[in-house]
């Protein structure tokens, strides 16, 4: 997996400031972001190198700091909520290069799987206890 891919992964895993959970556990869900095949869905807002994909920082625009909002462009993330885990389903960033919009949807497509597969592992889990 790209280094790039692994460190947005790590982002929108977090719970730091600038990751992406404690910015989508304050949001609303069914807002603006509207629905997804009947699940609520919600915003996360980010800053990214355009060049390269790599995502900065998570929050809505107001509380980035003036040295990211400065240096990186923003870009957002629509997240369903599917069955107790969220689904990105898709992306808008702004002029991102070539290299950077695959990098942005191989995360989306690897943040996917991994979710899934944890949901899956979760279920399992309660159905066999140890």
């Amino acid at each position: 997996m790209n280094e790039i891919v692994r460190s947005n992964l790590k982002k929108m895993k977090g719970n730091e400031t600038g990751d992406m959970m404690p910015l989508v556990t304050g949001e609303s869900f069914g807002g603006n972001a509207g629905r997804h095949e009947g699940n609520p869905c919600t915003g996360a807002n980010f800053h990214y190198d355009r060049l390269t994909g790599e995502i900065k920082y998570f929050e809505n625009i107001q509380n980035v700091p003036d040295d990211i909002k400065n240096k990186y462009r923003e870009g957002i993330f629509r997240l369903a909520f599917k069955d107790n885990y969220l689904e990105v389903i898709d992306v808008r960033a702004s002029k991102p290069s070539d290299n950077a919009r695959k990098v942005l949807e191989e995360t989306i497509v690897q943040y996917n799987h991994e979710v899934r597969q944890q949901k899956k592992s979760k279920a399992q889990s309660e159905h066999h206890p140890a």
